[in-house]
């Protein structure tokens, strides 16, 4: 069994966090926006129970979300046989502290004036609930567990986990 697989067996709220560390880029959907859901870079924020975006005040999508609406945010991490779908909630802030921790060359290519653009906003979305789902990564348990499951035509694979997790 992988670490991952064990730990989102054991902790599946701090599996999650861990997770969210290391991508790039989840998708981001919010209530009362495009019916579609938007690739936004995660800035987390553990122990505040928030995961900070930066975007624009002039952004079509996020300019005029009001505060306190549903959002969702889908993590997928297929190198790790990793996925989450978070629930939650946003609200619109300008945070110069919170601009400060998490300014980064990546954040500065999309604002002219940089860490001082009036343009900045900043969506906090605090999550509620998430749901996970972990796979094995090895082959020969995979083949091993469709095998089993073919053979004795009852049993469904055990092939990883699948929970729920209230967060905050």
């Amino acid at each position: 069994m992988s670490s991952l697989l064990k730990q989102v067996q054991d902790s599946p709220a701090d599996a999650l966090w861990d997770e969210l560390d290391k991508v790039i880029a989840v998708m981001l959907g919010v209530e009362g926006t495009d019916t579609f859901m938007c690739p936004m870079a995660p800035m987390v924020d553990r122990e505040a129970n928030t995961i900070w975006f930066f975007t624009r005040k002039d952004n079509d999508r996020f300019a005029t979300v009001a505060d306190g609406v549903a959002a969702k945010i889908c993590l997928t991490n297929e190198g790790d046989h990793f996925w989450a779908c978070i629930n939650g909630r946003v609200m619109k802030q300008v945070n110069p502290d919170v601009i400060e921790r998490f300014w980064s060359p990546m954040v500065e290519a999309w604002y002219e004036g940089g860490i001082k653009d009036d343009n900045i906003l900043l969506l906090a979305f605090q999550p509620e609930m998430a749901e996970i789902s972990c796979s094995t990564k090895s082959t020969l348990r995979f083949g091993w567990e469709i095998a089993k499951a073919n053979l004795k035509g009852e049993e469904k694979p055990d092939l990883g986990v699948q929970t729920r997790v209230r967060l905050g």
